[in-house]
């Protein structure tokens, strides 16, 4: 009885040892064809079967998707009636089956000459079907219920690897569509690029000729009727400032699309480009006049990226903050860093932004229109600018404001040496 016990303890590590090998042989493949070859091999070889097939569930029907013994060639990658023979019977049933004498059961369908005794054994994953593996023996005698149970446990892991294999296939194919959506979606942003790049600069000649020509018009008219009409032609020459600056901004927009896809590995000093702006801007302002001043440490404030754009950025915020700030108003340009980053902030006492209006600041086109800006010319788009330039070099940008007090808009981006 002991010798009995011992054996059987030895039998169950050996199985337990072969669905260990087994596992670890499918597991490092993804290719259904390759993981259906292996499972069936070996079901066949260690239920000491003569015959076996793999059929996987597709819509309605089993396709038979793996053979092994003497099945008709014809027979591979056809298709059968989800409910025809064992094998639809063991599915219908969601159950293994072991018929020891098939010629005496009705729903044998026979495919190879001389089988005895069949198992039939439905493949589910995550409690769903996914195909069934038979195998056939023409010595019924070797499929004990031991063998039956071991194959079992064998069409288990045989399910999940044909699962993962067919997730596999299904997510390549996929990725497959979405690489060729990207390649056709990037063609026509190239297109869109180019059309509104020529539409901008093809708009500067006619705008160019109907200044001459509104100019020309107002000369040619008698001194009283000129002084009379001089606010139409004022609204005139204030559009065709607006277009311009619009064709600008978005040439600007071209630009920094076209720039950033060669890459941003430049050191820029943002202590240096900020100094820089504020060189620029300081008449400006002091002709307003506006209190302006700059505020920067000692540390250079280096990033990854474009000099020319990251000046444009600067800019941008305080020739906004001279717009927006009264006159006797004060402007702070601010550069300072932590241990991993740059911050630069633009400080006013400007108007501010009403806080229904601040959650579109940096939609494109959009301006925040009050009772004191309607005069302040604008495009809507310097904004949206900042924030696709800042957001392509890594960074984000800050911004505070309250009405009637004024704002704070800045940006943060990454220390060059983290």
């Amino acid at each position: 009885m002991m010798d009995e016990n011992r054996s059987l303890s030895q039998e169950y590590v050996r199985q337990l040892e072969i669905l260990r090998q087994v596992d670890d042989e499918l597991s490092h493949h993804l290719n259904i064809n390759l993981v259906l070859a292996l499972g069936l091999d070996a079901a066949v070889r260690l239920g000491t079967a003569d015959a076996g097939a793999i059929h996987l569930i597709e819509d309605d029907r089993l396709r038979i998707a793996q053979v092994i013994g003497a099945y008709p060639l014809t027979m591979l990658n056809g298709s059968v009636p989800f409910e025809q023979g064992l094998i639809g019977r063991a599915l219908r049933r969601q159950q293994a089956e072991l018929v020891l004498d098939v010629q005496s059961d009705p729903d044998y369908v026979g495919h190879v000459p001389g089988m005895r005794a069949q198992m039939s054994i439905p493949l589910v994953s995550h409690d769903r079907p996914v195909g069934i593996i038979n195998i056939q023996t023409a010595s019924p005698e070797v499929f004990t219920p031991e063998v039956f149970e071991f194959v079992q446990l064998l069409a288990a892991r045989i399910a999940v690897a044909v699962d993962n294999a067919r997730l596999y296939e299904q997510l390549k194919g996929q990725l497959g569509e979405l690489r060729s959506l990207y390649d056709k979606v990037s063609e026509l942003e190239k297109v869109k690029s180019d059309m509104i790049r020529m539409a901008a600069h093809d708009l500067r000649n006619p705008l160019h000729n109907i200044g001459v020509a509104v100019d020309l018009l107002h000369n040619d008219l008698p001194p009283g009727v000129a002084e009379e009409r001089q606010p139409l032609f004022d609204i005139i020459q204030q559009s065709i400032n607006r277009m311009r600056a619009i064709t600008t901004d978005i040439l600007s927009l071209e630009r920094i699309e076209q720039s950033a896809r060669g890459g941003l590995q430049d050191v820029v000093s943002l202590r240096d480009t900020a100094r820089r702006v504020y060189n620029e801007y300081e008449l400006q302002a002091a002709k307003k006049p506006l209190h302006f001043a700059f505020n920067a440490g000692d540390h250079p404030a280096g990033v990854r990226g474009s000099a020319a754009q990251l000046y444009e950025v600067i800019a941008n915020l305080v020739s906004n903050a001279i717009k927006y700030t009264p006159e006797d108003g004060s402007i702070e340009l601010c550069v300072f860093t932590d241990s991993q980053s740059v911050m630069v902030e633009v400080r006013d006492t400007g108007f501010g932004i009403p806080e229904p209006a601040q959650a579109k600041l940096f939609q494109p086109f959009f301006r925040a229109k009050t009772d004191e800006t309607s005069q302040v010319e604008g495009t809507g788009l310097g904004l949206y600018m900042v924030k696709r330039i800042i957001e392509r070099h890594g960074g984000r940008v800050r911004f505070s404001s309250e009405y009637g007090k004024g704002s704070i808009f800045g940006f943060e981006l990454p220390l060059a040496d983290h």
